[in-house]
Order: structure tokens, then C-alpha cells, then sequence
């Protein structure tokens, strides 16, 4: 690591560690002079629901389809029951999911999908209750999931194996989260290798405040990759950044209405990769949101992802999202979920626009339309058929996404969605999405149902 990095990484520490131990000396001094006891107050338990099937038909969903190319169907599912007990000083909380495609087993042996989801446990680390800890298996949602997501397109969805210290107050909320894993009990050495890239270290800071009609959010993080060679070197790539936000508000305390917001989103990677290449790349993404009335919502933006142009070179400048969600994101055909997934992608421009119009309580319709380029110079170099380099237009699609979401009750809820995306000849030398046929339109369409309903509740019991 150079001293540059490490004096980085010593100054976060010591301000991190002087911001908690504010927040500690304040905490204290605000407790009650008598003590609560909480050990034998009643507690709640629940159990909640979510069915949600979802039928798919695709002509090009991640990837260009060719004049050869037949469209796809399929059904999946996920099944979830979510367990919680809660009291004033301790909460437990378990979700087991069974997740399929109808059809992939064979239903008449005893295989399946079911998996444990999140199981964590949470006590109150002081008496007044903003300071908190969670340990176990958990999903990890900051922000606007950009870097960490719940991920809740994919039926399984995401979650972390971590221990999280948490304070929360009015005005302000601050995490700390470390993780660390193993793909088995060891009694020597702490080698990982699992079949899947992933971390074996990471730890993060999160910090939200508000003041008034302004927010302020920062993350910074650092997650070890094991070295693709040397299974006894970690490397640390480190993300640090954040987001402001401030709302346009009309009218005075009782009748304040949201106008308008505007936001500004900025993060710079820096530190190695698991291959051991220097990481120094960034993400940029400003954006405005207007309210001309109840009903309608309209939303401009653009996110950039810096990009490499030498794979070779010892240096990538291929800003890395590993954690976050592109689905909501960068467009629901998700072709940008699979082409910045590498350490040495062509990175991303994505200017976006997106309309929301809520019919009534129940019907709310939507559009997202994203033109999406590659971001790793002027033009999108590859080869052509013949073998030659070729320059191409760097800008790659164009995205259109439809929706209807109609809420039938309190836990019933029905989206369905069709989209497209108009391509060119850059888009079929893209690696990780192209090979098909620029004159052929990609298109994609889903219909979902999803029950939430609660299905016991103690506290309800006479």
C-alpha cells in the first residue's frame, strides 16, 4: 500500500473514531438517571409473507438477439416468510425463501431452493436505544443503492455475512460494518476460495444527516479481494464519496409541498484489484427532480462511469459497482448490469429521463428512457468482421422502459412492463452483451404479482 493510501486510510480512522466517540459522550450524557428494565418487557412476534411469481417473456433481455434468435419464456418465483421478534432492547429477525423457475427441478424428488435469506439479531447497545448492533446474515441498503442494494429485482436478491454498529438520532444516522469470510472452517491459514468472485474482507462507514431541506450522505468503504495468484495477499480497493440533496419546499408548516429536488452523487475507487492492477477511477452523477403537481413527477439526470482503454497497462480506470443495483438504475433490459460487471469495462455515459404519473390510489404509470455510450474515449474501438480496429460511435442504445404498477389492497400489488432498446453496430462488439443483430429490436416484457400480507401478529392476541 503506498503512504499516500495509508495516510488516507489512517486520517478516515482517526475522524471516524473521533465522530463516535462524540456521539458516544453525548449518548451518555443523555440517558435517563434511572435505569429501564427492559429484560422482562414483553415482546412482539410476527410473521410476515411475500409471495411474488413472475412471468417473463424475452427477445433480447442482456444480451442482442440475431434474425435467428426466437423469443423466451419463462416463469419463477419467490417464496418468503419473514420472523420477527422485537422488544425494547433485543430484536431477532429470520427470512427463509424458496426461490425457482417453474419447471428447472424435477418435482417428483426431493430437491429445492430454500435459503436462508437474512438471520441477524439486533440489541440495544444503551438505554435510550440510538445505538444499536447487527450481527448475522443481512441485506446492506444505503442511499439510492447505487454501491450497496438489496438487489430486489433478482428473485434471491443480495445479503452480507457482516456485523454492523449502528447510531441513530433526529437528524443524523452512522454505520460501521466489518465482514470477513471463509469458504470453510480452517484450522490454519485463512485461504478463500470460493467458486464465485467475491470479497473476503470489507468494511464500510456510513453517514446521513439532514438539516432542513438539505441532505447530506456519505459512504466510504474498502473490500479485500485474495490475490488471483498468491492466496496469502489480499488486495484493498477503497471507495469513498457521497451524495447531497436539497429540496425545493412551498407553502408553510402545515401545507409544505416538494417542488423540486436537486442532487449531486460524486465517488473516486482508488487502492489494487484482486489481479493486483492499481484501481483509480470515478462516478459522477448529478440529477433534478420537479413536482409541477401531486400526480406527476419528472426526472432528468445522467450517471458516468469511468471507463478503461488498456487492459494491459497495470492501471484500471473501470469504475466498480459490485454491490449496487444497475436494474433501477441504468434501465430494466439490464445490458449495463453485464457490461460494466469487469475489472476492465469501457465504463458508461448514461443521460436518462423518467416520468412517473400516479392515476389514482391504486394505478401509477411510468417511463424511463436511458441512451447509454461507453465512456473510455472519444470513440468505441474494436474489431470489425474483417479483423481491422475500428473506431465506432460510442454511443451503443437506447432505452425505453414502460410500466404499470396497479395496487389492488394493503398487500396485492401487480406490475406489468415492456421495454426495448434500439442498437447499432457498437452494440454488437460490445463483449459482454453484443454478437447479435443491429437491425433486429431487442425487447422485454414481465407481468408480476406480489402478496405481502402479515400473518400473525402477538400483539393482536385479546
Amino acid at each position: 500500500m503506498s503512504s499516500v493510501v495509508k495516510e488516507k486510510v489512517k486520517t478516515c480512522v482517526m475522524n471516524l473514531g473521533w465522530v463516535l466517540f462524540t456521539l458516544s459522550a453525548e449518548t451518555a450524557g443523555a440517558q435517563e438517571p434511572q435505569a429501564v428494565d427492559t429484560a422482562t418487557s414483553p415482546g412482539v412476534l410476527t410473521l410476515d409473507l411475500e409471495f411474488r411469481p413472475r412471468a417473463e417473456v424475452s427477445y433480447g433481455y442482456r444480451r442482442m438477439p440475431s434474425d435467428t434468435s426466437r423469443i423466451g419464456a419463462n416463469i419463477s418465483q419467490r417464496a418468503r416468510l419473514n420472523l420477527t421478534f422485537e422488544r425494547k432492547d433485543f430484536i431477532f429477525h429470520s427470512s427463509v425463501q424458496d426461490i425457482r423457475v417453474w419447471g428447472e427441478e424435477d418435482p417428483r424428488t426431493g430437491k429445492g431452493w430454500l435459503q436462508v435469506y437474512e438471520t441477524w439479531v439486533q440489541p440495544k447497545l444503551n438505554r435510550k436505544g440510538n445505538w444499536a448492533a447487527r450481527i448475522g446474515r443481512q441485506k446492506i441498503t444505503y442511499d439510492n443503492e447505487r454501491l450497496f442494494a438489496r438487489n430486489n429485482w433478482r428473485q434471491a436478491a443480495s445479503k452480507h455475512d457482516a456485523v454492523r454498529l449502528m447510531f441513530d438520532n433526529d437528524r443524523m444516522k452512522t454505520e460501521l460494518i466489518g465482514a470477513f469470510n471463509q469458504t470453510a472452517q480452517r484450522s490454519f491459514g485463512t485461504v478463500y476460495d470460493p467458486s464465485f468472485a467475491y470479497y473476503k474482507v470489507l468494511a464500510t462507514h456510513y453517514l446521513f444527516y439532514r438539516i432542513r431541506n438539505l441532505q447530506l450522505t456519505t459512504i466510504n468503504f474498502t473490500d479485500g479481494y485474495q490475490d488471483a495468484t498468491d492466496p496469502h495477499k489480499t488486495h484493498f480497493k477503497y471507495t469513498s464519496g457521497g451524495r447531497i440533496l436539497w429540496m425545493y419546499l412551498k407553502g408553510d408548516a402545515e401545507t409544505v409541498a416538494r417542488k423540486a429536488d436537486v442532487t449531486l452523487a460524486a465517488y473516486y475507487q482508488y487502492g489494487r484489484l484482486a489481479t493486483g492492477d492499481l484501481q483509480r477511477a470515478y462516478y459522477l452523477e448529478p440529477e433534478l427532480s420537479v413536482y409541477p403537481c401531486k400526480r406527476y413527477q419528472l426526472t432528468v439526470g445522467a450517471q458516468v462511469f469511468s471507463g478503461d482503454d488498456d487492459a494491459a497497462d497495470g492501471t484500471s480506470h473501470a469504475f466498480l459497482a459490485q454491490y449496487g443495483a444497475f436494474h433501477r438504475h441504468n434501465g430494466h433490459m439490464d445490458y449495463t448490469a453485464a457490461q460494466v460487471a469487469t475489472t476492465n469495462h469501457q465504463g458508461l455515459i448514461n443521460p436518462y429521463i423518467k416520468q412517473a404519473y400516479t392515476l389514482n390510489d391504486r394505478v401509477k404509470l411510468s417511463w424511463d428512457s436511458h441512451l447509454l455510450g461507453t465512456n473510455n474515449g472519444r470513440y468505441y474501438r474494436a474489431m470489425n468482421d474483417k479483423g481491422v480496429m475500428t473506431d465506432y460511435n460510442r454511443w451503443w442504445g437506447w432505452e425505453n422502459d414502460f410500466a404499470v404498477v396497479y395496487k389492488a389492497n394493503a398487500f396485492t400489488t401487480l406490475e406489468a412492463s415492456w421495454m426495448c432498446m434500439f442498437t447499432n453496430a457498437t452494440t454488437t462488439r460490445l463483449p459482454a452483451v453484443g454478437g447479435g443483430d443491429a437491425e433486429v429490436l431487442p425487447w422485454f416484457a414481465y407481468l408480476t404479482a406480489t402478496w405481502t400480507p402479515q400473518l400473525f401478529n402477538s400483539s393482536h392476541r385479546k
